[in-house]
């Protein structure tokens, strides 16, 4: 009987993750297409009963689980000893590394959605503070996605980027096949940029009480973002 419960349980856990993966590009896309759609997807999500899931848009939460695997995975494969967040997982077990990866990609998120919600004088644990956090984890994809097709790409093709000398080792990967995979990453990367500034704005626009700040908040969000990508390579 026990055992029937187990299966049951990991078909249902089988399912989700299945169903995730399937909406994750959709998603990813979706956010591409339309920046702004970060703070509406968010204020859907605290505002109305119904899911996201409903509109084959993955909930903010969840999105952020499966970009904070996406950069697990990057700093295994060149988990380098003089990276900062080398450093601070080694001494730490698996689940600990897997909370701190998590904390330290959304840093900017829970940052930021703290500042707004002390500017607006709300509450912490009001929906406010859950909305601009909800909307800034959406905002991680447009950095990380140029990353996570630059390592997959070289992985698919028998290649590895080590990050301390930029240099390819073990690749039987010609020049042309390398300069091109630099580009397109850099290309998205760019791209990506833009779009992370465009989100940016229209949330936090959107979510202040008060425009005085505006600029310098974000030009402080901008800066985070960085921040915590120099700190996660």
């Amino acid at each position: 009987m026990e055992f029937d419960k187990l299966l049951d349980s990991f078909e249902r856990l089988c399912l989700k993750v299945l169903t995730d993966l399937l909406l994750l590009p959709g998603t990813i896309f979706t956010l591409f297409r339309n920046p702004e759609l970060c703070y509406d997807l968010a204020e859907k999500e605290v505002n109305e009963d119904s899911e996201l899931l409903n509109d084959d848009i993955l909930s903010p939460v969840r999105f952020s689980i499966y970009t904070s695997v996406a950069t697990s995975l990057i700093i295994y494969e060149n988990n380098q000893a003089d990276f900062p967040i080398a450093k601070l997982l080694g001494s730490l077990n698996f689940t600990e590394k897997a909370i701190t990866i998590f904390f330290v990609n959304n840093m900017t998120a829970i940052i930021m959605s703290l500042i707004i919600t002390l500017l607006n004088k709300e509450r912490i644990s009001g929906p406010g503070f859950k909305k601009y956090l909800f909307a800034f984890l959406y905002t991680s994809i447009y950095i990380l996605l140029p990353v996570v097709l630059l390592f997959f790409g070289m992985a698919a093709t028998g290649g590895s980027l080590n990050l301390n000398t930029i240099v390819f080792d073990d690749s039987n990967l010609s020049a042309i096949e390398v300069l091109s995979i630099l580009i397109i990453s850099l290309i998205l990367f760019i791209v990506g940029f833009y779009k992370l500034i465009k989100a940016n704005y229209h949330i936090i626009k959107e979510s202040l009480i008060s425009q005085r700040n505006l600029i310098a908040i974000n030009i402080l969000a901008i800066i985070l973002e960085i921040g915590c990508i120099f700190f996660l390579q």
